[in-house]
């Protein structure tokens, strides 16, 4: 993968997050109307991560990650990582939140029911498997992160396996995930074809860059005409509601427009791809910026729902209101938090590779036994 293009990922993984972040921040019930050109977006950014994922997972399963073992050791700390700390964040940030602000966590959207359980499912992600909807707390965002969980095991299934095994295993992981899951698996599919297709150079530079163009133009023609809408009344809703009520389907209700955003976002990376491949270095400075602010990416999306919140319960507690600076408070604070501490705990991840290694090495000695207990 060239410099320019992997900086262009980062780029693209760093401004998404930011979007989600701005999508948040709009919600009316933090008084969010002056960031209301930003709700929209938020979705969008998501599809983005899922085709990034894709196509990082395409490459990373032949440059480093080319054993099951490295594989699973290397997805597991990646997500382990932030996602367990986020979950224990979310605990004590809602629990200070609501002392300060009740009202704010309502019962229209905050379900506090079972919280152990709630966070229990979340760090094992089987909290969107079929038609279950276990938020962990006010930590919505944390509902791709268990889709994503599900596309990694599906690729292992079908990347490291053969034969037999293969099939069983892959259908065994679909089967785990269910269909909610696997409605929007094309979307990752769309970036694993995106790394092919330019690994292999199986498309003229010229077209490459004609195509990536017309995406661009296509994507910002979409949003100003509100295809979603047209996809999801005329389509999606109708089509989904025959088998369920819409609302089981939660985030994958949208997901022919979701196809079709993903579809463009990957021909602009395509695109992207053969329009950097001719240009000299990004310079240094601007580099360093890009590569700090995604290697908090993950950190940004899981921490900042509940951090906007319980921010906005202490911001209206020390007499802050919508004239009063409180969404400037909310935002200049948590994009701080989110800033500083994202790249540290990034650097945690070398000590979850060891400790998941050894919990690996522990796994397969005790299968070991398992079978030989079994054969005596």
């Amino acid at each position: 993968m060239s410099y320019n293009f992997s900086l262009f990922l980062d780029f693209m993984r760093a401004t998404a997050a930011l979007m989600v972040v701005g999508s948040h921040l709009s919600n009316p019930r933090l008084q969010g109307e002056w960031a209301t050109w930003a709700h929209q977006f938020g979705h969008e950014a998501v599809i983005v991560f899922f085709v990034l994922s894709g196509l990082v997972i395409a490459y990373v399963s032949e440059q480093r990650e080319n054993t099951l073992r490295s594989y699973t050791i290397a997805r597991f700390a990646r997500l382990w990582s932030v996602a367990i700390l986020a979950l224990i964040f979310t605990f004590f940030a809602d629990w200070i939140g609501r002392s300060l602000e009740p009202s704010l966590y309502s019962v229209d959207w905050y379900y506090d029911n079972h919280p152990v359980l709630r966070l229990l499912a979340s760090a094992l992600f089987v909290n969107e498997i079929w038609f279950e909807q276990i938020a962990p707390l006010s930590d919505g965002p944390f509902w791709s992160l268990s889709y994503e969980f599900w596309y990694y095991v599906i690729f292992a299934a079908l990347y490291f396996f053969s034969g037999w095994k293969r099939i069983v295993l892959t259908l065994l992981a679909m089967l785990i995930a269910g269909p909610k899951i696997l409605l929007l698996w094309p979307i990752w599919l769309m970036g694993l074809w995106t790394w092919y297709v330019i690994k292999g150079q199986r498309i003229r530079p010229k077209l490459a860059k004609f195509t990536g163009i017309c995406a661009v133009l296509l994507f910002v023609w979409s949003q100003y005409v509100d295809i979603e809408f047209f996809f999801y009344h005329l389509f999606s809703a109708p089509l989904l509601t025959e088998w369920r009520p819409i609302l089981d389907w939660r985030m994958s209700a949208r997901f022919l427009s979701d196809w079709v955003d993903g579809a463009l976002i990957a021909l602009t990376f395509l695109g992207a791809h053969a329009w950097l491949s001719k240009l000299s270095n990004v310079h240094i400075t601007v580099a360093t910026v890009i590569r700090y602010i995604a290697s908090a990416t993950l950190f940004i999306y899981l921490f900042h729902f509940p951090l906007i919140y319980l921010l906005h319960a202490i911001g209206v507690n020390i007499g802050l209101d919508a004239d009063g600076g409180l969404q400037a408070f909310i935002a200049i604070v948590a994009l701080i938090f989110l800033l500083v501490f994202g790249p540290m705990l990034e650097k945690t991840k070398v000590l979850w590779k060891l400790w998941i290694d050894g919990l690996y090495e522990g796994m397969l000695k005790l299968s070991s036994r398992c079978i030989n207990v079994v054969k005596r």
